[in-house]
């Protein structure tokens, strides 16, 4: 119930900014309309970048234009996107706000680091800086915290599931967007350090 609440109210605050005016807000709110509606006419980006957001935008366009015109569809499948992607960032909150108490043996303690955290995750100036604008950056930091997530629990308690959605994560992450993949193959890297070094495994801290 705390998770919901925090995703409606990260919803709420973005909407609030997204729905506000006419056009997508920001300056490079156009953009990501230039893009999805080239998919849409030609099956490719107008300008070469990272896609998958822009596919995405431009499948929800295509399904919502069988109620409306393609513009408003495009419009709204932008602002759609951007309304509820970055706001998934409170799930791996979440998740390792569980961590911290697994055998849920002091429950308000965990519901309070849940509910701080995830109203931090969802509510902060920056993330709410870029909504209609880097759309890219704050669709990837799910993604990219997803894939903290999963990389910790591959460690902690090793099963093939962990490891997949790991990679899966570290996938969309690397289709998204430059920056966010560079610090999360970063982020990687050192991870796979600083465990290696903790084992003092020399042939695992070369081969990192």
């Amino acid at each position: 119930g705390i998770l919901l609440l925090v995703l409606a109210f990260g919803w709420l605050l973005r909407g609030s900014v997204l729905f506000r005016t006419e056009l997508v807000p920001a300056v490079n709110g156009a953009y990501y309309l230039i893009q999805s509606r080239s998919i849409l006419h030609t099956g490719w980006l107008a300008m070469p970048d990272f896609p998958l957001l822009f596919y995405i935008q431009a499948a929800l366009g295509f399904l919502i234009s069988t109620l409306t015109t393609p513009e408003r569809a495009s419009m709204m499948s932008v602002r759609i996107t951007d309304l509820l992607f970055p706001v998934l960032g409170a799930i791996p909150v979440y998740l390792y706000a569980q961590t911290f108490d697994p055998d849920k043996k002091n429950s308000f303690r965990t519901l309070w680091t849940i509910l701080i955290a995830g109203l931090l995750a969802v509510g902060s100036g920056n993330l709410l800086r870029m909504v209609g604008d880097f759309q890219k950056n704050s669709f990837a930091l799910p993604p990219f915290l997803f894939f903290t997530y999963f990389l910790y629990e591959s460690f902690r308690n090793p099963q093939w599931k962990h490891y997949f959605m790991a990679l899966l994560f570290f996938t969309l992450v690397c289709l998204t967007h430059l920056g966010t993949a560079s610090i999360t193959i970063a982020f990687a890297t050192l991870f796979l350090l600083f465990y290696a070094f903790q084992k003092g495994d020399r042939e695992k801290i070369t081969a990192v």
